[in-house]
């Protein structure tokens, strides 16, 4: 994967959520936020993250056209998360899908209970090889009816 299009996708990220077709969701629910990433070439730099602050149903989504991949190349997702101090609702099933732009769907699921506090890791989304053209569509969801609070997304990655 080229280094511009994993910038460009670290910019869009906060555009991953909250989806906002549905009517339950609004921009009052998630909050954009600064944080320090690193230092390159002398420089401090910050990523704007997305953060979490309340809601029931959790959908995130981000479409991408195929045109920003190699044909029948294998790419594996991940999206860069942290669960806060005091962090909710995340006992039940984390959707994880991939929807292709031939409709097949590569899903899987993640408990995020248990998890460290205060620290950045992966979920793996998934692995896909793309031969046709269109939209395809990287989604993380849960529709329990536990409130949800407290996790931050800062990227969406994909590797060759």
């Amino acid at each position: 994967m080229s280094k511009s299009l994993m910038s460009r996708m670290k910019r869009v990220t906060p555009s991953l959520c909250p989806n906002t077709d549905n009517s339950q969701f609004s921009t009052t629910e998630w909050a954009n936020i600064d944080i320090p990433a690193g230092v390159a070439t002398d420089k401090i730099y910050t990523i704007e993250e997305a953060e979490l602050l309340r809601v029931s149903w959790f959908d995130c989504f981000l479409d991408l056209s195929s045109s920003n991949f190699k044909p029948n190349t294998l790419y594996t997702v991940n999206i860069e998360v942290k669960l806060r101090d005091g962090c909710n609702g995340w006992d039940g099933s984390l959707i994880k899908k991939i929807v292709l732009p031939d409709g097949n769907v590569i899903k899987s699921e993640e408990i995020l209970y248990g998890r460290p506090k205060n620290v950045w890791f992966n979920i793996l989304i998934g692995k896909f090889k793309l031969d046709q053209s269109g939209l395809v569509r990287f989604q993380l969801s849960q529709y329990d009816t536990n409130w949800k609070s407290g996790i931050i997304i800062r990227a969406l990655v994909v590797e060759t």
